[in-house]
């Protein structure tokens, strides 16, 4: 039995007269609008939920017996029984003309049918205002999924009866934000989360990067207090870059565009900003804002500030004039484009960066304001994919490289010698002609020696793996640093096994889902060569554990 959730009374059904609206004639137009794609929703899969709503709409109970809204216009008359319909208070009765003994309905209108018309109606509607002709329709609605039935849907409705035209043609539906429960935040169950409190102890452009961050394409997100350090920490970083570029521009004054001749790092650095641009403009195109905001994310954290800052130091404090001007050249060129980029989510540290940089090259051209400044656009010539792949391949060498030293203990201003060649291949198989991979790392040898504090560096295929040595599988190479006499080999083995085992889980895992049909036929097809690719990779770096522990031979007993 239905019981009031308050105070947990039996409710009974008591019949009443009420006003309602006849639907089916308003929902034909409707649905008719979305199928032939003038309005779209955003994620996809909300279109065949708005469809099914619509196609089984029932009428709607406009009347509530509520104490404030807007009055059913309705006026009974005590004489004849009759109902006048007037937007005004009438001065007599529609069917037997009495004066007296008019009476207003004392019903009010349901909150959702005053705001379907709220796309017009605000503009100046009934009456043909200018406001009206010039914004009505609208292009984009953003709205949560709970009131598509409630509001979207009727708001479609009112607009092609009422206007005869779409209010909207794009709904973007969000996330809804709940608690670290998977619950609605309520005042009910005090599980909210004050977004004033949020900026006082974080900021407001952290409050906004970890919702955006955290909210992919329509998904519900789970929110507490401690993720807001997210964008607090994103903050800080961008902040730091910042500081570090202005605190390197001394005699420098802002010129267009980049220098004629541009390192290797420089290259990549400018064509990974292009790339991330690109990517930025169609995701937000797509209205993935989530996708958007990953895509910079992992620009500004993970290459320009973790590897291009740092590989650029030795030009700034060591370089001569030419050479530092150049890195100080594409340093404002990449800052200036990221604070642009950045600025609709993270409006208020880029608006403080901006001026500063402004400030500090005597951009006089510059926007005096980040707001008012365009949105960069990407330039496709300037991005070269086989450059990229090159650096990839040289971060996650380094990066492998730093593991072996933070995993063995070695100081990281000690110097260590270091041995690239090709994987070893499969029983059976000979394979010592250089790889692909092997000359893109001879291209960036110097590189990777400075980045990695290597005293010697050897690159060739079908190099044998010193006894003793730590091993890193990087796609189709192996790199290996000889550690006897530096480490304890027991360690090593059990470091290995280890990782053996977490790499069998992950394959094991992965050829699981290439196993079942419903994901090869139905996941995108990118999705599914990324798996593939993953279970080589895999094959491959478990080929080269075993190689290197089957060298290392039987573990020594213990006492």
């Amino acid at each position: 039995m239905p019981r009031c959730q308050r105070c947990a009374t039996v409710l009974e059904y008591r019949l009443s007269e009420q006003w309602f609206v006849r639907m089916k004639p308003l929902a034909q137009p409707a649905i008719e609008v979305v199928r032939q794609g003038r309005i779209r929703f955003h994620p996809e899969r909300w279109t065949g939920v708005y469809l099914h709503w619509m196609e089984n709409i029932r009428d709607w109970c406009i009347s509530r017996q509520l104490w404030w809204g807007h009055r059913i216009p309705v006026w009974y008359c005590g004489t004849c029984k009759g109902q006048t319909v007037s937007r005004q208070p009438p001065s007599a009765c529609a069917h037997c003309g009495a004066t007296e003994g008019l009476e207003q309905d004392p019903d009010v209108l349901d909150t959702w049918f005053s705001s379907w018309l709220w796309p017009f109606s605000t503009l100046g509607w009934p009456e043909d205002t200018p406001a009206l002709r010039t914004f009505y329709p609208t292009r984009t609605l953003v709205t949560g999924h709970e009131i598509i039935f409630f509001w979207v849907a009727r708001m479609v409705m009112a607009g092609l009866f009422c206007m005869r035209e779409i209010p909207f043609s794009d709904v973007v539906i969000h996330g809804i934000i709940r608690d670290e429960r998977g619950r609605k935040m309520s005042k009910s169950l005090g599980n909210g989360v004050d977004p004033l409190e949020v900026i006082e102890e974080t900021s407001a452009d952290a409050l906004r990067f970890t919702l955006v961050y955290l909210t992919p394409e329509g998904q519900d997100a789970r929110i507490s207090k401690q993720k807001f350090e997210l964008g607090r920490n994103f903050c800080t970083k961008l902040w730091n870059a910042a500081r570090l570029v202005l605190s390197n521009l001394e005699g420098y004054r802002w010129r267009p565009g980049l220098p004629e001749q541009l390192e290797p790092e420089d290259r990549w650095i400018v064509s990974r900003l292009h790339a991330a641009t690109a990517g930025a403009r169609a995701a937000l195109d797509a209205f993935r804002f989530h996708a958007y905001l990953q895509s910079l994310y992992d620009f500004v954290w993970g290459e320009f500030c973790d590897w291009w800052l740092e590989i650029v130091k030795p030009r700034w404090y060591e370089g001569g004039p030419e050479v530092r001007e150049r890195a100080q050249q594409v340093a404002v060129y990449v800052l200036e484009r990221v604070l642009r980029l950045l600025h609709p989510v993270v409006p208020f540290v880029t608006e403080e960066i901006w001026g500063r940089l402004r400030e500090a090259v005597q951009a006089e051209s510059w926007q005096p304001l980040l707001a008012t400044a365009p949105f960069p656009e990407a330039e496709p010539e300037r991005i070269d994919p086989e450059l990229e792949e090159r650096f990839a391949l040289l971060t996650t060498l380094v990066r492998e490289l730093r593991n072996i030293r933070a995993e063995h203990q070695i100081p990281p201003g000690r110097a260590i010698a270091a041995m690239v060649t090709t994987a070893r291949a499969p029983a059976g198989a000979e394979s010592t002609a250089p790889s692909a991979s092997l000359r893109l790392v001879e291209q960036g040898r110097a590189l990777l020696q400075r980045l990695a504090r290597l005293e010697r560096l050897e690159i060739a295929p079908g190099l044998e793996r010193p006894r003793g040595a730590a091993t890193a599988a990087v796609k189709d190479l192996e790199v290996h640093v000889p550690l006897e006499g530096v480490i304890d080999l027991e360690a090593e083995r059990r470091r290995l096994e280890s990782r053996q085992n977490k790499l069998a889980a992950q394959l094991g895992a992965a050829r699981n889902k290439l196993s079942q049909p419903s994901f090869v036929e139905r996941a995108p097809a990118e999705v599914v060569e990324r798996t593939r690719a993953l279970v080589r990779d895999l094959e491959q770096e478990l080929r080269a554990l075993e190689a290197s522990l089957a060298e290392m031979g039987q573990p020594q007993q213990r006492s």
